[in-house]
């Protein structure tokens, strides 16, 4: 669903408690939601760790929808590179 309503720029017409609807939280996300201090690994309901996410990038005016689509990218594709590398 995250992908839909970003391709078709559906967006605005989620409500603020429907995002959790639309962040698939894999063990990427979750990976870099931990590291960037949004979550942290004592956090084991999903659905707590989805409201984090969704409060601090709403906070800080992201979209969680692509936040959660590049927190996989970036999980999937070069965490060790970007992260271990500090």
């Amino acid at each position: 669903m995250r992908d839909l309503a970003i391709i078709f720029n559906l967006e605005e017409k989620i409500n603020r408690q429907n995002y959790v609807y639309f962040q698939p939280t894999d063990t990427w996300v979750r990976q870099v939601s931990d590291k960037l201090e949004i979550t942290n690994g004592e956090d084991n309901n999903l659905n707590t760790v989805k409201e984090k996410i969704i409060s601090a990038t709403l906070a800080k005016k992201v979209s969680p929808l692509l936040f959660n689509a590049g927190a996989w990218y970036v999980g999937k594709h070069s965490f060790d590179l970007l992260f271990d590398n500090e």
